[in-house]
């Protein structure tokens, strides 16, 4: 059995503690570094909202972390706290392949773009607030979502549940508080529950759904055109 010295324990720790460091710190310190890029080597200047254009493949030279060598980069660099809200605009791939991530300073993803983001590679337009965002001017939005899966709950239980091939949502109000959605449309429902006390009672299937919040975050109703009904046999 292999004993070890209170120094060599507490040299390991350290040495453990400096690897977590640095893995921890890396996705912060690449993304200052494509910043810092941005800033000086494009000689962009200082500050944010603006955008990178990579107009050749990456070779060894670049030094960003895992870039892909067939593929050409846009970096757009925001700060909505400087600027307020900002809309990124994806334009349709037409045959080829748009595919990226919008994400945070720790390049952490908050919505995928193209196949993978709910544009679906047919384009569309991204919202991006900035934090605790509050401000009235929005007025009234309409977000169009793709496949997703809907699970209403009420006091902690499951009401019912669907998955649908797209979803109509309506807002009216300040930040885009998903509770604060006052109606939604659903076309072609399936793999629909509805539930008793948080269990299962029955299955459905729809072509359509209305979804009514007139009193966000209180109430709610829902209305399904049911074209298949299945309740479980009974034991």
């Amino acid at each position: 059995m292999t004993s070890f010295s209170s120094d060599d324990i507490s040299r390991r720790m350290i040495h453990h503690r400096a690897v977590e460091a640095v893995i921890w710190g890396t996705p912060a310190v690449n993304f200052d570094r494509m910043f810092q890029a941005m800033v000086h080597d494009a000689k962009a200047g200082e500050g944010s909202n603006r955008i990178v254009y990579w107009s050749h493949l990456f070779n060894w030279k670049n030094q960003t972390l895992t870039p892909n060598p067939d593929s050409i980069y846009f970096m757009p660099f925001f700060n909505t706290k400087d600027v307020g809200p900002v809309v990124i605009e994806v334009p349709p791939a037409d045959g080829g392949s748009i595919t990226g991530s919008i994400d945070d300073c720790w390049q952490t993803a908050i919505a995928d773009v193209g196949p993978a983001g709910t544009d679906q590679g047919k384009g569309g337009k991204y919202l991006l607030l900035p934090p605790g965002y509050k401000e009235a001017g929005l007025g009234d939005v309409s977000i169009q979502l793709g496949k997703s899966e809907i699970i209403s709950r009420l006091d902690g239980k499951r009401q019912w549940s669907l998955k649908v091939d797209k979803i109509d949502l309506h807002h009216q109000g300040f930040a885009l508080d998903p509770d604060q959605f006052t109606s939604a449309s659903f076309d072609n429902i399936h793999e629909g529950v509805f539930y008793r006390d948080g269990k299962p009672e029955a299955t459905f299937s729809a072509r359509t759904a209305s979804f009514d919040n007139p009193t966000p975050a209180r109430t709610s109703t829902a209305r399904f055109l049911v074209m298949k009904y299945t309740r479980p046999p009974t034991a």
